[in-house]
């Protein structure tokens, strides 16, 4: 773990901080670490979840924040990105979690713990993944989160409010490669990205 990160880890030993660590220096390749933890913060308190169970508010968050901006997706265009263009054209949310589940639990959940090239220590991770049963058991940490709504809301915002700097950080990424490449870009894409900074 890098340094700077390690210091901000070790100098509060609190479950909060467990949160906001990943949350702050966890990996955010496609944001799906948002996601997750925009999930997990709005659970009941409960031993474990399956991936059904999770699916459809963990799409659902993916999905709102894909619409806000399409570009928060590192790797470009994928199944599942294009599944959310497909949605957005025809509505059929049976047709999107079909190609959703082939994508949404890839590494996703094992990655969760990962911040600064290492991992949570194990007594303070969130939840354990079991891949073979489809389900994440839940551990005493984000269960005592979960059981304090005051605190519940801070981290919900917290998360929600770095999300917003991914989503400022890769529009201004998608303006500048417009500028770079001299708008020679199609019409309705150019206008995709235009409505997004009105909107700001």
């Amino acid at each position: 773990m890098k340094p700077i990160i390690q210091k901000f880890y070790s100098s509060d030993k609190s479950v909060a901080s467990t949160v906001r660590t990943i949350v702050l220096f966890g990996r955010n390749v496609s944001t799906y670490k948002f996601a997750l933890a925009s999930t997990l913060l709005n659970l009941k308190p409960k031993n474990f979840i399956t991936y059904e169970d999770l699916r459809d508010e963990f799409l659902k968050s993916l999905l709102s924040h894909y619409q806000k901006n399409p570009y928060q997706f590192q790797a470009g265009k994928n199944s599942l990105t294009k599944a959310f263009d497909q949605y957005k054209i025809d509505g059929n949310w049976n047709d999107l979690l079909k190609i959703a589940e082939k994508n949404i639990y890839n590494n996703v959940f094992d990655a969760f713990h990962n911040v600064g090239g290492s991992s949570i220590k194990k007594e303070h991770i969130l939840f354990e993944h079991l891949p073979k049963e489809k389900k994440l058991v839940l551990t005493d940490n984000i269960n005592a989160i979960l059981e304090q709504h005051n605190l519940l809301e801070i981290l919900k915002n917290e998360n929600e409010s770095r999300w917003m700097i991914e989503f400022f950080f890769h529009t201004s990424r998608a303006v500048v490669s417009i500028v770079k490449r001299k708008l020679i870009l199609p019409q309705t894409r150019k206008m995709q990205i235009f409505q997004m900074l009105i909107t700001l």
